[in-house]
């Protein structure tokens, strides 16, 4: 358990200057994916939410 503990903190820590130096253009698309996600799943559905045409799109487009 230690071990795994170590690994995580490694790796979380060694990931955080590489996240400090993006772009805010890749922040900013970022956030409206997340944005667009949390509108998508405040939709009234009884399970899953069922992605539109324009959803996919938008998703698509933003993503890496």
């Amino acid at each position: 358990m230690c071990l795994r503990f170590m690994f995580l903190l490694t790796t979380r820590l060694a990931a955080w200057p590489r996240l400090a130096r993006r772009e805010e253009t890749w922040k900013a698309a970022e956030i409206v994916i997340l944005r667009h996600q949390i509108a998508l799943l405040r939709r009234p559905q009884p399970r899953r939410p069922k992605l539109k045409w324009a959803d996919r799109a938008l998703l698509a487009a933003c993503s890496p």
